[in-house]
């Protein structure tokens, strides 16, 4: 029978973006790298990393890259770090570790020094997973709790944040965006939805002026305009808390709509509407959310 190297692949993963989460992902694919290149056994299928706080593995694109080849026998072995950079979602984990199973692919964990295939592996994996999703769920409890403190007091990072219309000063508060005339656009969406235009004749006025949208298109969206009509950060004032996350494993971001205290802070920033302004195009929007 010929002799066949195994074809092998190393998974990496950061949390974040800072300079030294760069540098740790850099240093971890250049272990593995030399660590393949040193066993004449194995053949270099890839490095998969990932810079990501994605919480799910289907929003890893290198991890879902890797997954794809595994698929198509592509991978026979896979190192990684370990188990918390697969997942800190337990149940997520041993569905996938079972996939891999079923398709005949190893993974070796370093850390705790497990490979998949053997027999006694999947009760101590179970058991390392669990563990890492306790000390996931903990830390963002400590994370939300560190949030909701600031939320009560006032110091919260939220108030501060920008919006269209605004910038951060010099000294870090929020100030009036005058220079591209966002303010201005800001007070001529009030204007126009006080005088009873609907928000699709809006966004069509928009787009005849070649006016940008906030995230840089030409097409201004209903939604878009909902949520500018309905940010009370025009008035100088904030609402915190308008969302939360219900399920710190997924991440998503639901509307609170009663589930949770939420925090009004007056008079935080210029204003670029009144509160007159605000209250009235609010009531047309109410009756008229997505027109």
């Amino acid at each position: 029978m010929p002799y066949r190297q195994l074809k092998v692949a190393a998974y990496c993963r950061v949390s974040s973006k800072h300079d030294e989460q760069l540098s740790s992902l850099e240093n971890q694919a250049a272990y593995y790298m030399g660590l393949i290149a040193s066993n004449h056994n194995w053949e270099l299928t890839g490095i998969f990393a990932d810079r990501s706080t994605a919480r799910t593995m289907q929003r890893r694109a290198r991890f879902q890259e890797m997954l794809r080849l595994c698929r198509d026998r592509q991978i026979d072995l896979i190192l990684t770090k370990s188990i918390k950079r697969f997942s800190r979602n337990t149940l997520e984990f041993l569905e996938t570790c079972y996939e891999l199973k079923s398709l005949g692919v190893e993974v070796y964990f370093e850390l705790e020094n497990l490979y998949l295939s053997n027999p006694t592996s999947m009760l101590l994996l179970t058991i390392f997973a669990s563990l890492a999703q306790a000390e996931s769920e903990n830390l963002s409890a400590d994370i939300r709790w560190g949030i909701r403190r600031g939320f009560e007091d006032g110091s919260s990072s939220f108030i501060d944040k920008p919006c269209y219309g605004y910038r951060k000063s010099k000294n870090g508060n929020l100030s009036i965006y005058e220079p591209e005339a966002e303010a201005e656009v800001v007070r001529q969406v009030y204007r126009w939805r006080i005088n009873g235009y609907s928000l699709r004749k809006i966004a069509n006025l928009l787009q005849e002026r070649s006016i940008v949208a906030p995230k840089g298109g030409k097409c201004w969206g209903a939604e878009t305009l909902n949520k500018l009509l309905h940010n009370e950060k025009y008035t100088g004032n904030v609402m915190l808390q308008k969302t939360y996350v219900p399920d710190i494993l997924t991440g998503k971001q639901r509307y609170n709509n009663g589930q949770m205290a939420k925090y009004y802070v007056e008079n935080t920033h210029p204003e670029i509407i009144t509160k007159t302004m605000f209250n009235k195009a609010n009531r047309l929007s109410y009756r008229h959310k997505v027109e």
